[in-house]
């Protein structure tokens, strides 16, 4: 494609069409960026998920939830700081209002949320 000088030529196109240092010495990493790990540092440990269990009853409202039963125990994926929580039953996986969830030990902590916020 063709373009007229005043865009092909333009302080834009050409500081986006600049070689940067990186561009002209990569970084040399074994096959495409993976380092290979040796011995014990080539298994790593299973991750360990929070188990909750349902405090009341939940029918799916969309194709990404999972409906919930009272006192079923559950395996916590994710938890988003919208309040709604990525969960793994037996059957299925899906997002939970975390509302309906509680700790194994007996709390409630749909707002302990680990956030982090620059210069904290």
């Amino acid at each position: 494609v063709r373009l007229p000088l005043l865009i092909s030529q333009c302080d834009e196109v050409l500081r986006f069409f600049e070689s940067r240092p990186e561009d002209l010495n990569p970084p040399r990493e074994e096959c495409g960026g993976i380092r290979k790990k040796s011995g014990s540092e080539a298994v790593s440990e299973p991750m360990v998920l929070d188990q909750y269990v349902v405090v009341a009853n939940y029918e799916k409202q969309e194709n990404s939830e999972i409906s919930l039963k009272a006192g079923e125990v559950v395996d916590v994926i994710e938890k988003s700081e919208s309040g709604w929580w990525f969960v793994s039953t037996m059957e299925e996986q899906g997002w939970v209002p975390a509302t309906y969830l509680e700790s194994q030990s007996g709390t409630r902590d749909d707002l302990d949320i680990s956030t982090t916020r620059a210069g904290e």
